[in-house]
């Protein structure tokens, strides 16, 4: 078995299981690698595919790893809010002007 990424309609990127013989474009059909559906967290919808590809990007697809690399998921979250936070700079320099 190899693992391989693909990108679902919604713009998260997945890792998944298949066969070493099959081509990657199967990737959409393979056994999930990680990372575990984070939907309980009710983070809105941009900032929870963010923090889902953070997560991937960074390697903490199982629970060993995120037990691990607790910096790579406080990174992972960083990089998620970054939009967030530069959005709201914008918010706030427009009551400047």
């Amino acid at each position: 078995m190899k693992n391989v990424r693909h990108t679902d309609t919604t713009g998260r990127i997945w890792i998944t299981s298949i066969p070493d013989d099959a081509p990657d474009l199967h990737a959409s059909m393979g056994i999930p690698v990680g990372p575990p559906d984070i939907s309980g967290l009710e983070l809105p919808e941009p900032l929870a595919v963010r923090l889902h590809n953070a997560l991937v990007e960074r390697d903490i697809l199982t629970w060993d790893q995120f037990r691990r690399n607790r910096q790579a998921v406080l990174g992972a979250l960083k990089w998620a809010l970054r939009a967030d936070i530069q959005g709201l700079e914008t918010i706030y320099r427009a009551e400047v002007d």
